[in-house]
């Protein structure tokens, strides 16, 4: 009888000290660069790239450098 109430202090004690382990380590917050199922955060769709043109002929043409619109960021500045 002595011998089972010892073992059940041990198993007890045990699931105990664990437990609270394993509550430390869930309940800490993990930062956000750290997270893995952070990755999409502040992340805005893909999209293709957008070009006003005048009217509808100069459009159809396709030719972006054509348009008043566009400015090349090449060269100095």
């Amino acid at each position: 009888m002595k011998l089972k109430k010892v073992v059940m202090t041990i198993i007890c004690t045990w699931i105990l000290l664990f437990g609270i382990q394993y509550n430390l380590v869930i309940g800490q917050q993990v930062n956000d660069w750290e997270n893995p199922e952070m990755i999409g955060q502040n992340k805005e769709p893909a999209h293709c790239t957008l070009m006003p043109y005048p009217d509808m002929q100069t459009a159809l043409n396709g030719m972006r450098e054509t348009s008043p619109f566009y400015k090349s960021l090449n060269g100095k500045w």
